[in-house]
């Protein structure tokens, strides 16, 4: 996969791990821009719309069966952890139109994740969503707005339980 990133105009660091049944459903671009040591589990999905932005700093691990969908940008920081079955997608279909749901069309709102977060299981990171650096995810959250950093939040929709404490 590493080599066909880089055919695409893409950048990609050493040590990328893929395992089987990871998807890309569309073609990489110069803007994609992936760290050193990253892991992509199996059967995770990048649906990354041509001309999007995607960057994932180094060390960082998706997970088993995660989704990154991307209309215009995603960029996930570094030692990030993003648990199985969750995901992360910076768009959502326009619902205040005359035609049906499924051909209204996209909104989109860029997601920045910082360094050292860890998304739990099942989470889903919604449109304009900003997590800061050191912030933890409970399991099963719905994150759609900013996380600031060092914070612990969990809920539908995420809500702070406390801050991370000897940071």
């Amino acid at each position: 996969m590493t080599l066909w990133i880089r055919a695409w105009g893409g950048n990609v660091g050493a040590g990328l791990t893929v395992e089987r049944g990871a998807t890309l459903r569309h073609p990489p671009s110069s803007g994609w821009d992936i760290g050193t040591a990253v892991y992509l589990g199996r059967n995770c999905i990048l649906d990354i719309q041509p001309g999007a932005v995607l960057a994932i700093g180094s060390r960082t691990k998706i997970m088993h069966f995660v989704v990154i969908g991307a209309e215009t940008r995603i960029e996930i920081g570094e030692d990030v952890q993003i648990s199985e079955f969750s995901s992360v997608r910076d768009a959502n279909h326009v619902i205040d139109s005359p035609v049906v749901i499924a051909k209204s069309g996209m909104k989109s709102s860029a997601i920045s994740i910082g360094n050292d977060v860890w998304v739990g299981r099942g989470s889903a990171v919604l449109s304009g969503a900003k997590i800061e650096s050191g912030a933890v995810v409970g399991a099963n959250s719905v994150v759609n707005k900013g996380v600031d950093s060092d914070s612990i939040v969990a809920g539908a929709p995420a809500r702070l339980l406390r801050k991370r404490q000897n940071r």
